[in-house]
């Protein structure tokens, strides 16, 4: 040792010594003090804490041997890790196998975690989200056995629970809109937020500029405006002098009062919204004197006082309910409420499908910690004489244990390391799956927590598959090893068991994933009542104050659809508000003049306004009556269109034609059938056919509708011609909502093919793990018998029997693992049973087809080591014995 070494020894030894020795004085004041406090004299109590510590030397002297411990401790196990890299790094092909295994569960549970962390994990930041809750009226479902379907709030229901709710610290409303913005270069439609004004405050929400709301400005003549920081960026590039600027909304002048913070874009904003992103927003005109009760069109939030559980408030909002109820029949009666955590209104059931494929992939991971651990297992076994003399010169089993989990754990965090990075280049492949709806998908990233959780799944992973090995690897006996050649049948039938876990744990993932593909195989099977191929949609909305009037209205639609008709490449054109499949939807109670009114249930339809064209262009099949003509024009009667659904629930039976209904609030208009349609979709694809009637824009015009063109070549080529016949129309206004009609409905089940393909995924690595796991042992146990099969050769066994032998023992492992999937697979279609749609949870051809599926594969798996067994030469084998 050099000079320098040895100096910087001293001191290191002198820095101990004083350290240990002010560790003592502490503890033995602390303990003479202990004594005093029992009762002790003084004197007394410093000679039994003396006696108890064994004298100043002696104390220093065990620290010393704990520190040396603690430092031989640290030496042997750096030696472990590093003889562990040695040892890895000589059996390069069975390394890059456990590592690539373990890369595949590490980085698939690192993507998924990613995923749930940034939707689910990651609290709203909204202030105090505990606290929070949204709230709705509940309707029933004409004819749907009692159930019921959360609706949003009439303004009299929010003024009731704003002044009859104990529970709540504040409630706030918000209405959405659709704004217009003009005088700044190009005409751009967007949505918009109409709030209350302490909805912000009790969010949380602070202006990054400016300020919130106040309240005396919630009235009908308040023209301010807050922006949300997306808005205030790209429309006055982050000017801070945008305050007390006038922009023009739908016509209308409004002052900016504030920028919102750039954290409440995004999911924090859409939320509170209905999943709708709002760029601006306005304050709501609170009016309670005469606020309809009959329409439910805001969305309400609380915050629940400290100590009120939600429990409490649903009570306490129930029984407002009932007294509504009672004082007002004919709009109450059949009116109920909802009060949910604001967290279950963003994320609705993308919470669900997230922690299933979590589970999934974590059952992945499991099956992936098997077939490393059946590796390790064959290692260990090879290694049994280095093991043994390693005991037979002394090395302590603990000390065994260790050698192997620090090789496990160099594994494990070479898996960690690919797998983080196989879950970067994941992660953005997944941007094709992930539906545009799910919230917060803009924060999936892999951050600090993903790193964190990946690396402690990344340890315990290696802990879990290491210990088995460990275990048996420290229990080689020299002599016995000597005497078995290296063979160990503990240790085989522990690598038969986790075989027999990762058949039944890949045949439940088979069984999860194969019902919903069958699941989404029958949803994209199902009739939509229309045609929805080549047809392009986008959404023109009217300023009121340029088209005041109806008639207006009326007339502009009108005229663009034909104007639009007689464009190149276009086979038909219709205006519809709302399109199915596109985010309104209008719903509108009615009534059978003359049939008495079940105040029990209430009866509502989809509403839907539609040009003359609109059947055709659409492909809607005719089933009773005709469709609306040119004729059924604002001075005809009132007339009206409805589904067989409809037709078949008010008048069983009977021929609707002719046949009156009457349709809205207050003074509701009495129309009469003239047309039955055959029933399509609307908004999804699972739901029973609704109730719908469509009624003509002559009669009942629309400031905003949907223009839809089906086009005789590719109907995206369209778009700049319908644009410039917009803009001859009028150049203000603005194309918004622009899609291809099978995209909107291909949208509608996004979340199902995200589950179902990823399900599929990890099913299909689960199915390739076992099937290598099964390989492996087969294998294993063929170069273990080798003498025996020479044996058996040499007295006369022909290839047949070899092969029944080797398959059998094999299938009687896959057997195994079919009896105790099939099992866990009952369990999981519990869980499974509200994602499916048109197959039952135990269905018998799913699982007879994964069944054959897996002993299939089992076979052939099986197979290969069985070919093998039959080509030992019995002169060979005996031989090398």
């Amino acid at each position: 040792m050099s000079p320098l070494r040895k100096l910087a020894a001293l001191f290191r030894k002198a820095r101990l010594d004083a350290e240990m020795a002010e560790e003592l004085r502490a503890h033995f004041e602390l303990r003479v003090e202990r004594n005093i406090a029992a009762g002790m004299p003084p004197e007394e109590a410093r000679y039994a804490a003396q006696r108890a510590f064994g004298g100043v030397e002696q104390i220093k002297e065990r620290c010393r041997d704990e520190r040396a411990g603690g430092l031989l401790w640290l030496e042997q196990t750096c030696q472990d890790f590093r003889y562990g890299l040695r040892s890895l790094r000589r059996n390069p092909g069975v390394t890059s196998t456990i590592v690539l295994t373990l890369a595949l569960g590490i980085g698939g549970n690192a993507t998924i975690f990613s995923v749930v962390d940034a939707v689910v994990l990651e609290p709203l930041p909204y202030a105090d989200v505990a606290r929070l809750v949204n709230l709705r009226e509940t309707r029933p479902v004409a004819g749907g056995a009692g159930k019921r379907v959360p609706v949003p709030v009439s303004p009299a229901t929010y003024f009731d629970w704003r002044n009859g709710v104990s529970s709540f610290e504040q409630i706030a409303a918000v209405q959405l809109n659709g704004f217009t913005l003009t005088g700044r270069g190009e005409p751009e439609q967007f949505a918009g937020g109409v709030i209350t004004a302490n909805l912000f405050p009790m969010l949380g929400v602070t202006p990054t500029l400016g300020r919130n709301f106040l309240p005396e400005e919630n009235r009908p003549d308040a023209n301010v405006v807050l922006l949300s920081h997306a808005f205030w960026r790209r429309k006055f590039a982050s000017d801070p002098a945008v305050l007390n600027q006038a922009i023009t909304l739908n016509g209308r002048p409004f002052t900016v009062v504030g920028v919102l913070p750039a954290w409440f874009d995004g999911a924090a904003a859409e939320g509170i919204a209905r999943n709708v992103r709002a760029e601006v927003w306005t304050p709501l005109p609170l009016v309670e004197a005469g606020a309809p009760r009959s329409v439910p069109f805001w969305d309400v939030h609380a915050r629940l006082r400290p100590g009120v559980t939600i429990e409490n408030a649903q009570a306490e909002v129930d029984a407002v309910m009932r007294r509504l109820a009672k004082e007002f029949p004919q709009t109450n009666a059949a009116r109920g409420a909802q009060v949910e955590p604001i967290v279950d209104r963003v994320l609705g059931e993308a919470q669900s499908s997230l922690w299933m494929l979590f589970a999934a992939v974590g059952v992945v991971l499991l099956i992936a910690c098997a077939n490393v651990a059946n590796l390790l297992l064959a290692r260990a076994t090879l290694r049994g004489p280095e093991t043994a003399m390693r005991a037979a010169l002394g090395a302590s089993r603990s000390r065994l244990i260790r050698q192997f989990l620090a090789e496990s754990l160099l594994l494990a965090l070479a898996g960690c390391a690919l797998g983080l990075a196989a879950a970067a280049v994941s992660i953005g492949a997944l941007d094709s799956l992930l539906p545009s709806a799910l919230p917060r998908a803009e924060n999936i990233a892999v951050d600090g927590r993903v790193l964190l959780f990946t690396v402690i799944v990344s340890l315990f992973t290696g802990i879990a598959f290491g210990l088995l090995p460990a275990w048996h690897g420290a229990k080689a006996d020299l002599l016995a090893t000597i005497k078995s050649g290296g063979r160990g049948g503990v240790r085989t039938r522990a690598r038969s068991v986790l075989v027999v876990a990762q058949v039944a744990l890949s045949l439940v993932l088979l069984v999860g994933a194969g019902l919903l593909l069958q699941s989404f195989a029958a949803l994209n099977s199902v009739p939509l009542g229309f045609d929805s191929r080549n047809v392009l949609t986008l959404r023109v909305a009217l300023p009121g104050e340029k088209y005041p009037a109806a008639a207006q209205q009326t007339s502009f639609f009108e005229r663009l659809v034909q104007e639009t008709q007689t464009l190149p490449g276009v086979e038909a054109a219709t205006a519809v508000m709302p399109l199915p499949f596109s985010r309104p939807i209008l719903n509108r109670p009615f009534s059978v003049p003359g049939r008495p009114v079940d105040l029990a249930e209430e009866l509502a339809t989809q509403y839907d306004i539609v040009t003359p064209e609109y059947f055709g262009a659409m492909g809607i099949r005719i089933t009773q009556g005709r469709a609306f003509t040119e004729r059924d024009g604002a001075s005809a009667p009132f007339v009206i269109m409805i589904n067989e659904t409809l037709a078949r629930r008010i008048w069983p039976g009977e021929n609707p034609i002719g046949k009156r209904i009457a349709v809205g609030i207050g003074r509701p208009v009495e129309r009469e059938v003239v047309g039955v349609f055959a029933d399509f979709k609307q908004r999804e694809l699972e739901s029973e056919p609704r109730f719908t009637a469509c009624a003509p824009l002559a009669q009942e015009s629309m400031p905003s509708m949907y223009l839809a063109v089906r086009g005789r070549v590719s109907a995206s080529t369209l778009l700049p011609l319908v644009r410039d016949r917009l803009a001859a129309l009028d150049r203000d206004l603005p194309l918004t909502d622009v899609a291809m009609w099978h995209e909107l409905v291909s949208e509608s089940v996004a979340p199902r093919r995200m589950t179902t393909w990823l399900l599929a995924a990890f099913a299909g690595v689960a199915l390739l793990l076992a099937v290598v796991g099964l390989h492996g042992v087969m294998s294993y146990s063929v170069a273990q018998r080798t003498r025996e099969f020479g044996v058996r050769v040499a007295l006369g066994a022909n290839v047949r029997d070899l092969l029944q032998l080797v398959i059998g023992q094999g299938m009687r492992l896959v057997a195994a693992g079919l009896v105790l999937g099939v099992i866990g697979s009952l369990a999981l279609t519990r869980v499974l049973g509200g994602f499916l749609f048109g197959v039952q949870p135990t269905d018998p051809s799913t699982f007879a087809a994964v069944f054959v599926l897996l002993a299939i594969v089992g076979a052939l798996a099986c197979w290969l080591p069985a070919r093998r067994a039959t080509k030992v030469d019995p002169i060979v084998a005996l031989r090398a014995e």
